[in-house]
């Protein structure tokens, strides 16, 4: 079984457990419901603590009944949600509200058996997707020439592994289907129509297609985007453009899941929406109390905040306003979920800073698509605050922020992390000589190489023009220098090409391993002392900070 669809099953499996778990409870809520209509009704006063009790009650069942199945109970909860509001601000109509109010009371024992059990469930599945890998698997339709085998190797050397096929169409069609591959490279003269439509035919899921023909043009182009073709490259290719097109391409599938904050005191519901939107690949956390979202902000550093409008004590317009007064969130998107269906009373939370607002109860497609939606969109905003505009990697600020974390998260769960100063020797020379268009390649190669020889996990930025800085979470010393050193090698071995002239460039590093008690500024200064250590003893090496001790 593929692993998508074991995912898709386990995940489907997990909302049926929570669906069982919401049914058996159901009638203990549904008793506390009476027993508080009961407490209100004797003391006929709309106001108060038992009102607020009520409400409340009332208000979680009306947003989770009809997510777990029960939309009749959904809809009975909202008409005796709008007749208590109604008590409220009209307390001379009390003897007919209360009429009223007992007759919706009493038709609870006719809703309270779930009348759409699967729908969302099946929906789940739908939207199930694959996680993304580390590593692309990418093969190349070609000619062993030297051209092709010259391509290979560079690519390696930033990183990316490409296997060549140059079978016949019929072997050529068998071995795709067997690799599977997430990135399909077809020189020009290897393409056919009937080539992908075998592919088409027979495989699981179609790669990206990336033509190399050339001197490719307009039309041709468009011709080749009619056939499946996602985009078509001059050959013999760049490997610095073919890198960033590849990078284009996987942008969304390769990036790190989507972060969501669910701060509903409803627990069961909240659980629900999390495991929906964990089988679609995203990270969660539910938080109960609005006491405890201060931390989990810190700790989780959402992509998104999913949060209710109406909580005990507090209401998501008052958490809102106050998220939006940190700068350290105020990018971060808002979503507000309730029963509420009156749009004037949507106007509050939309000025309080939120940034969407979905009616109760959401269909798991529009959740999922919402959810990413705005995620995206929040990270795209924060990537253009953080990223250096020339090579896309994290600015000084921001690097230095992630610093902070890491050190705070490696401190909290006693975690190894390792900070490294990097810095490209003689760069001003290659200016001078060769031109600023000549370094500018130089440097965005480097962050190639960076970007693609490192974890997802790891944070690598531009300190400020031939100066980087890499962070390696829960890695030891010795990890780290082994890590480093390839990549000194590998960069060493890339020859720079614009037009017909070449460049090898080196660079020098200094690492700092964290200890505990050790500062974001004193790991620093370590890492930038080895840095200059080693520019000092020759460049082109490693220096490891060492504690005079």
């Amino acid at each position: 079984m593929p692993l998508n669809d074991k995912a898709g099953r386990l995940a489907t499996d997990q909302l049926r457990v929570l669906r069982a778990s919401y049914a058996k409870g159901l009638p203990e809520k549904v008793e506390r419901l009476r027993a508080l209509w009961k407490t209100l009704r004797t003391r006929n006063q709309p106001h108060g603590k038992a009102m607020d009790d009520l409400r409340m009650e009332v208000h979680r069942l009306a947003g989770s009944g009809a997510t777990y199945g029960y939309t009749r109970l959904s809809g009975l909860m909202q008409s005796i949600e709008q007749k208590l509001d109604q008590w409220a601000d009209f307390p001379e109509d009390a003897t007919s509200l209360i009429i009223e109010l007992d007759r919706l009371f009493a038709a609870l024992r006719e809703v309270t058996l779930p009348d759409d059990p699967g729908d969302d469930l099946q929906a789940t599945e739908l939207v199930t997707k694959r996680m993304a890998t580390d590593r692309l698997h990418i093969v190349m339709l070609a000619e062993p020439d030297e051209q092709a085998s010259d391509l290979r190797r560079l690519m390696r050397q930033y990183g990316f592994e490409i296997s060549l096929c140059s079978a016949p169409e019929c072997d050529c069609v068998a071995q795709l289907v067997k690799a599977q591959p997430d990135l399909l490279l077809i020189q020009e003269a290897a393409y056919s129509d009937s080539l992908i439509e075998s592919l088409r035919n027979q495989m699981e899921a179609m790669p990206y297609i990336m033509v190399l023909a050339s001197a490719p043009h307009l039309l041709q182009r468009v011709e080749y985007y009619r056939r499946g073709v996602h985009s078509v490259l001059p050959w013999p290719v760049d490997s610095t453009d073919l890198i960033a097109e590849i990078e284009s391409c996987f942008a969304n599938v390769r990036e790190m899941p989507f972060r969501v904050l669910l701060i509903d005191d409803d627990v069961e519901l909240g659980l629900y929406y999390a495991q929906v939107l964990s089988s679609a690949g995203m990270l969660t956390r539910v938080v109960g109390d609005p006491e405890e979202v201060e931390s989990a902000l810190e700790e989780f550093r959402p992509d998104v905040i999913l949060m209710d409008l109406y909580m005990p004590e507090y209401n998501g317009i008052e958490l809102a306003s106050a998220i939006r007064q940190d700068p350290a969130f105020f990018g971060v998107p808002i979503i507000f979920a309730s029963v509420e269906k009156d749009i004037i009373r949507h106007i509050g939370p939309i000025r309080a800073g939120g940034d969407d607002f979905l009616i109760k109860p959401v269909p798991v497609p529009f959740l999922i698509a919402s959810i990413e939606t705005r995620a995206r969109r929040g990270r795209e905003l924060r990537r253009m605050i953080n990223r250096d505009g020339l090579t896309n990697l994290l600015n000084h600020v921001a690097i230095e922020e992630v610093l902070e974390r890491e050190v705070a998260r490696a401190e909290r769960n006693e975690s190894p992390l390792v900070f490294v100063m990097l810095d490209l020797d003689h760069f001003k020379q290659i200016n001078d000589t060769y031109g600023h268009v000549m370094g500018d390649k130089v440097l965005v190669d480097f962050a190639h190489l960076l970007k693609n020889r490192l974890r997802r996990s790891d944070s690598v930025g531009r300190y400020g023009g031939e100066e980087f800085s890499v962070i390696l979470p829960d890695t030891e010393t010795d990890e780290a220098v082994h890590l480093i050193d390839a990549l000194r090698e590998s960069f060493a071995g890339i020859e720079h090409r614009l037009g017909k002239t070449g460049v090898n460039v080196t660079f020098s590093a200094g690492l700092a391993s964290w200890k505990p008690g050790m500062s974001p500024e004193t790991l620093r200064q370590q890492a930038d002392k080895a840095l200059y250590q080693a520019k000092r003893n020759g460049r082109n090496r490693l220096e490891v900070w060492q504690d005079k001790e």
